[in-house]
C-alpha cells in the first residue's frame, strides 16, 4: 500500500467528476482541487458514446461543429482555425491517419 500526503488534483471532463467525487469523499486526500470542463452531473451514457464512437473512428473532426458551437461562443468562433487546430492534435486525425503519421 502506497501512503502519501494530500495532493492537487486537476481533473478535465471526467477526471473532474473524478476530482469532484474523490474530494467530497476524501477530503483530506485533496490539497486543491482544479477542475475544467465538468459537472457534478453526468448525462446519462446515450448522449456520449455516440460522439466518443465517431472520435475513436474518425477523429475529433467528425465532433468538430458540435464541439465547438459548445465550446466557443459566436464572436470567437473561428471555424476554419478551430478545424486546424483540432486536425493538428494527434486525435484531430482519424486512427488510420495517426498509424501513418
Amino acid at each position: 500500500m502506497v501512503s502519501m500526503e494530500a495532493c492537487p488534483f486537476v481533473g478535465q471532463s471526467l477526471g473532474g467528476v473524478t476530482g469532484l467525487r474523490l474530494a467530497a469523499r476524501e477530503p483530506g486526500r485533496v490539497s486543491r482541487l482544479t477542475v475544467h470542463c465538468t459537472s457534478a452531473h453526468v448525462p446519462p451514457a446515450s448522449s456520449w458514446t455516440g460522439r466518443t464512437a465517431d472520435v475513436r473512428t474518425r477523429g475529433t473532426t467528425a465532433v468538430a461543429g458540435t464541439l465547438l458551437d459548445r465550446r466557443f461562443i459566436p464572436a470567437y468562433r473561428n471555424r476554419a482555425a478551430a478545424h486546424q487546430m483540432l486536425e493538428s492534435t494527434p486525435f484531430g486525425r482519424s486512427p488510420r491517419a495517426r498509424t501513418a503519421a
